[in-house]
């Protein structure tokens, strides 16, 4: 067997020739894929202040070159993200009762995924909730 100073033997070499064209051709031709860049998300909600039963709306502002498969919202309670609903196509709201059960204030998150698999998450806005 006869090895090549970058340690790659013949057998190898023939078969990377061979193999190589097969794999470029099954991918579109010869051209090279890069995925874009992960999606981006922000959050913002309809009040910043609400009592306990009030209807809140949550807004998120997604950008994603490879296109938007979903974007969940969450309330975070007792630490715990909670799911409140998926929408799948524009606009990226969502209304939700601020709970019987809450404390002071309550958070809110949206998370974003592409068609590509890449997901974001936005940061946590507050509602402050009063008596």
């Amino acid at each position: 067997m006869n090895v090549y100073q970058n340690g790659l033997t013949d057998v190898t070499r023939r078969f990377l020739a061979l193999a190589l064209p097969t794999l470029l051709c099954a991918c579109g031709g010869g051209e090279l894929y890069i995925p874009g860049p992960p999606p981006d998300i922000a959050l913002t909600t309809s009040v910043t202040d609400a009592r306990r039963g009030d209807v809140v709306q949550l807004s998120a502002a997604v950008t994603a070159s490879n296109g938007i498969d979903y974007v969940d919202f969450y309330r975070i309670d007792y630490g715990q993200s909670v799911l409140l609903g998926t929408v799948s196509h524009p606009p990226a709201r969502l209304d939700t009762v601020v709970p019987f059960n809450a404390g002071d204030r309550v958070a809110y998150f949206a998370r974003v995924c592409d068609l590509e698999g890449f997901c974001t998450s936005s940061y946590a806005e507050t509602v402050w909730v009063y008596p």
